[in-house]
């Protein structure tokens, strides 16, 4: 049975399964403006795929454990579990506009947790995490491995029966995302990189940790309900899907596309772009892949393209030491010396010294931060790792950027059991797909 596509609350076409793909096919009369992907404009011939999915509808598939859950609970119950019917189960419920619902149905508000404030006091331990999961993960359309699953606040959750005012987060989206076993300490990980991004001049996803540093808290950065923005990674810009988020160069499937898709924000959504690729490089993050870069736009016909918020940093060699960058520079995926990271600033059309201060405003960042995350990942029992981390930004900093390092505590002799899990070596390599 074909699936309706919508936009907000609008019907735009219908998709189906066509041979071992898919295919999609807009309605008569869908406005431009409505188009579901910036690579597939309305018209009247079909869009479609040999194998799986258009990559706009696998932009938001889920990974690894969430992806396994919801493949099991299919498999189980119809004995089989293709990306169309993982579709099926989580598409009423994705980030960005669109919405993936059967012949009879319409977008409707999902259910919600009563108080995001209450929920962040809870410590994240394993049975509060397997409620979770398994309440919402059959619904969440959110992509990537780490532990993930999208939830809402209640709107009528701002004030007890008394009628005395709480301090909650009224009809706000989140993500929340939870420590992965064999990756202690990553929300605490990516809660500062975040942080450091901030202070290094970045448009930001807003995160909060929870009480015990292992369950974070996104707000979502693509609008409210009914509104919503669109929201096109550039796995999907670049026709590829989440199997392929690892290939490609940064100079041409990011500063490339990116400009080819911006409209007239093309200056200011490039220099963005060079100052993300600059923090992820400061901060070691090796799974900087297609998929953690977007555009949000409301008009896909006339934008504005704005470039989206930064998301899902990560310092991965905390971990994994001898990890690479996610897409290739230069013809290669070792880390950056300073100057191929200043001549990176000519891709999107920067003087010199105007890189060189953006360069220097993200170092600042990371060392403003850094004495902060090393603070907190002590306060959580986890010192190993927060100099991990710290080692990770200085090495960033000193041989990538070329600038001053932050201030590092030494490395304490772990206690016997006792955060020992940074020597752990993966099961595979970058896995967090965040």
């Amino acid at each position: 049975m074909a699936l309706r596509v919508w936009v907000n609350g609008r019907p735009v076409g219908s998709l189906d399964r066509h041979g071992r793909g898919t295919t999609f096919a807009y309605d008569r009369g869908v406005d431009p403006r409505d188009a579901v992907s910036l690579t597939m404009p309305v018209r009247t011939a079909s869009y479609d795929s040999a194998y799986d999915l258009l990559p706009v509808f696998d932009t938001n598939l889920p990974e690894g454990i969430l992806r396994d859950t919801i493949q099991r609970t299919l498999a189980k119950a119809h004995g089989h579990a293709d990306p169309l019917d993982i579709l099926r189960l989580t598409g009423r419920n994705q980030i960005g506009r669109i919405r993936v619902l059967q012949e009879d149905e319409q977008p409707a508000r999902q259910a919600s947790i009563r108080n995001m404030a209450e929920l962040l006091e809870k410590r994240a331990t394993r049975a509060f995490v397997n409620e979770i999961v398994e309440r919402y993960a059959l619904r969440s359309g959110v992509s990537g491995a780490m532990p993930k699953v999208l939830v809402e606040t209640d709107p009528h959750a701002d004030a007890d029966d008394s009628g005395h005012s709480r301090r909650t987060i009224l009809t706000s989206d989140y993500i929340l995302k939870f420590d992965a076993e064999d990756y202690p300490g990553l929300s605490l990980n990516e809660f500062y990189s975040l942080e450091a991004a901030r202070e290094g001049g970045n448009v930001t996803a807003d995160a909060r940790l929870n009480a015990d540093g292992r369950m974070l808290s996104v707000s979502r950065f693509d609008g409210t309900d009914g509104n919503r923005l669109g929201f096109e990674d550039l796995a999907s810009l670049n026709a590829k899907t989440s199997a392929e988020k690892y290939s490609g160069s940064i100079e041409t499937a990011l500063f490339k596309h990116l400009a080819e898709f911006s409209g007239y924000r093309k200056k200011e959504n490039l220099e963005a772009l060079y100052r993300l690729c600059v923090t992820n490089i400061a901060i070691r993050n090796g799974d900087a892949h297609l998929k953690n870069f977007a555009l949000l736009f409301d008009d896909a016909d006339r934008g504005p393209f704005k470039f989206s918020p930064a998301y899902d940093l990560v310092t991965t060699t905390a971990w994994i030491r001898s990890d690479m960058m996610a897409l290739t520079f230069q013809g290669t995926k070792r880390w950056p010396k300073p100057e191929a990271v200043l001549q990176l600033g000519a891709r999107a059309g920067l003087s010199k010294p105007r890189a060189r201060n953006v360069i220097a405003e993200v170092g600042a960042g990371l060392r403003t931060v850094m004495p902060a995350m090393l603070d907190a990942f002590e306060a959580h029992g986890r010192p190993a790792i927060g100099q991990a981390v710290a080692n990770a930004w200085n090495e960033g900093l000193t041989m990538s950027l070329g600038v001053e390092a932050g201030t590092a505590t030494k490395l304490r002799k772990p206690s016997a059991g006792g955060d020992a899990e940074e020597d752990r070596s993966p099961p595979e390599p970058s896995p967090f797909g965040t």
